[in-house]
């Protein structure tokens, strides 16, 4: 390492070691020597007589005295004081003329004339540019604002009326600091704030340099209040600087500050600059929050993945076998150590034997990537293919024949239970019917029409029940038995009139009566109408198909519709001022839809006051007049014609607050008018 200074010469032929050494006792010197003198310097001294008479003892036979020169330092832009003792050696010999001089300058630069009453001040304007002020009391010449052209050598000549002239030196060093203070990175680009990012392992280098200031300053390296480097490597008339270099970085150094300190003196703050070492680090792990043992299809998931020690943080990545997924969100903690991503995703029965993996990689390092798996168990309902027997031909199914059914299951966890339905109905195993239960396989030995319809089977694990397609099956058959549910009648109202059966089943029907008779697909209707009452009575129906003719016929029963019979069983309930309520019990309707009417009359004049109709026997007629009694009838009819009437009393009470009472009823019989009334 070569150093440079300003002096020429003054370490010629040093080793770069004593040169460092010696620089730095100089600047420690300088320091310490700064601080002793400026104490002196901002401390007034005291006017003691005795002064001059040592200054006269000292130096016998001289008629003027020069002192030992004075050290004074000031920082720029603080106060100077320049000493000058205006005590003469003779009691009551007062000074006359006070004349400062600078090194450089042959004419005073400032004047303090006392010949002439009062004294007067005098200061070169070119100079001080009024700055400076001397005062009589502290025997000093104050400069308000020290510049650095302030510094130099000054005399104060003072003249007394009797003794020899006095003269006092001061050498005035003004402390100018540095101007400027830069950190460099290694690749000698400016750092500001923060420096980086580096890497784990690397080397950090920073050098600090500062520009300007008198005397030149020194250049340190602090972290905190410790101290890391003292030791400048270049220094010149106008720049030192201190390169620092920390060994391989690691983990702990992250956010670490660095502090530059340029400092000339302790008359002046440092020039300071502080940064802030970043740094970027791969994943150091990467985890699944919790692994669950299984998952079920079709159920929804939040799956978290974990991830800490990156900066910046890392890219998490999910994939399922080689599927990355989108379903997820990131989240950062607070010092950004630890990253957890969620993912929302609902696993499918295709997913069984998949890895889901997450990944975790740093974007801003060449580093191999982190990657956590979980090899998935899915359980999942159990999914069940009904087939029949593989030398079954379901569409020639007869009665006599055996029918195989198997049932192909795939589940996880295995089923537990399997079932089989008929038309949603639990077949069980029952040999002696015909009905042969084995693991996954139905057998139906010499089925029956009744074996006909719909057939599932049902599997079940811990996950739920697993239902088939179901397959229809249709046996063919000799008989078919139609029951009156799935058969039309209308009956006949009179003599004359039509009657029209619709038999949905079989594809022909043969009838033993003259009538027409018409088929549409597997419908048949017959169109009969009886004249006499001897046509009256039962129908007889036949079906064919591809099997046979139908064993056991259909059986229609045709009556005579006839007038409906009286109602009966009638009674008044509920009585008040103004309603009469009215139910009955109705008679035969003589097989035709029939309709029920009240009719009430005033009993004296047989005028009617109120009637109704309703298609059941009950009724609440209002509007009344309260304390009335009514001749009710009440008959029904229908398309035949009108039943006969049933005639009754009915009353509305008469007391206001008596509004409701109890039940009567009326004991009559057809064509009665006579009522017995019961109040409960």
């Amino acid at each position: 390492m070569v150093v440079h200074h300003h002096r020429r010469g003054l370490y010629t032929g040093a080793n770069s070691g004593e040169i460092m050494v010696v620089q730095w006792l100089r600047t420690s010197i300088f320091l310490v020597a700064a601080t002793c003198f400026v104490v002196e310097a901002t401390t007034r001294p005291d006017r003691q007589p005795s002064t001059a008479n040592d200054i006269l003892a000292r130096y016998p036979g001289q008629d003027d005295y020069i002192s030992p020169t004075r050290i004074v330092w000031a920082a720029v832009g603080s106060p100077a004081d320049l000493f000058c003792n205006l005590t003469s050696p003779i009691p009551g010999d007062p000074a006359l003329l006070v004349l400062w001089y600078k090194n450089g300058i042959h004419k005073p630069i400032y004047s303090y004339d006392a010949r002439n009453r009062p004294a007067s001040h005098w200061q070169n304007p070119s100079h001080f540019q009024d700055r400076a002020d001397f005062s009589v009391d502290s025997d000093t010449l104050k400069l308000k604002q020290a510049q650095a052209e302030d510094q130099g050598t000054y005399r104060c000549r003072v003249d007394f009326r009797t003794n020899p002239t006095l003269t006092f030196t001061t050498n005035l060093t003004v402390i100018v600091p540095p101007r400027r203070l830069t950190v460099y990175t290694d690749m000698n680009v400016e750092a500001r704030r923060s420096v980086g990012p580096y890497l784990e392992g690397e080397t950090l280098r920073l050098t600090c340099k500062a520009f300007g200031g008198s005397p030149p300053p020194r250049v340190t390296w602090w972290e905190g209040s410790l101290l890391v480097d003292m030791t400048p490597e270049v220094e010149t008339l106008d720049e030192v600087s201190n390169t620092l270099v920390l060994p391989p970085l690691s983990r702990r150094d992250l956010n670490r500050a660095l502090t530059c300190h340029a400092q000339n003196s302790n008359l002046t703050e440092p020039l300071t600059t502080t940064l802030i070492l970043d740094m970027n680090f791969p994943p150091l792990w990467a985890r699944f929050e919790r692994i669950l043992e299984s998952l079920s299809a079709n159920v929804a998931y939040s799956i978290v993945c974990e991830s800490a020690g990156s900066r910046p943080p890392p890219l998490i990545t999910w994939r399922l076998q080689d599927t990355i997924l989108t379903t997820h969100t990131e989240t950062t903690s607070h010092e950004g150590n630890l990253t957890t991503s969620e993912l929302k995703w609902t696993p499918t029965v295709g997913d069984v034997g998949k890895v889901l993996s997450c990944q975790a990689e740093s974007e801003k390092i060449a580093y191999p990537p982190l990657i956590v798996e979980w090899h998935l168990d899915i359980h999942y309902t159990p999914i069940t293919i009904l087939k029949p027997g593989k030398s079954l031909n379901l569409s020639n199914i007869e009665e006599g024949d055996d029918v195989y059914f198997e049932c192909s299951i795939q589940a996880n966890p295995w089923v537990y239970k399997i079932i089989w339905l008929h038309e949603l109905r639990e077949l069980h195993h029952n040999v002696s019917a015909g009905v042969i239960i084995s693991n996954q396989s139905l057998v139906l030995q010499r089925v029956t029409r009744a074996a006909t319809g719909n057939y599932y089977c049902v599997a079940s694990n811990v996950e739920g029940d697993g239902k088939s397609n179901p397959i229809l099956l249709r046996v063919k058959s000799y008989t078919s038995v139609l029951t009156s549910h799935n058969i039309y009648v209308v009956f006949v109202i009179a003599f004359a009139q039509g009657v029209e059966y619709i038999m949905p089943y079989p594809l022909m029907c043969m009838m033993k009566v003259d009538t027409k008779i018409h088929r549409l697909g597997s419908r048949s209707t017959v169109s009969y109408t009886p004249n006499t009452e001897l046509d009256y009575g039962t129908l007889l129906c036949w079906g064919t198909n591809s099997v046979g003719l139908q064993r056991h016929p259909c059986v229609f029963h045709v009556f005579p519709a006839g007038r409906p019979d009286p109602v009966h069983n009638c009674s008044g309930f509920n009585l008040s001022e103004t309603v009469v309520n009215v139910r009955c019990v109705a008679g035969f309707d003589g097989r035709l839809p029939q309709t029920f009417v009240l009719e009430l009359y005033e009993p004296h004049t047989n005028i009617l006051v109120a009637n109704a109709t309703s298609t059941v026997p009950r009724f609440a007629v209002g509007g009344l007049q309260h304390g009335m009694t009514f001749t009710a009838v009440l008959y029904s009819s229908n398309g035949k014609g009108r039943g006969e009437m049933v005639s009754f009393k009915v009353y509305t009470l008469k007391d206001v607050a008596e509004k409701r009472t109890g039940e009567y009823k009326v004991d009559f019989t057809a064509k009665s008018t006579t009522q017995k009334i019961t109040i409960s």
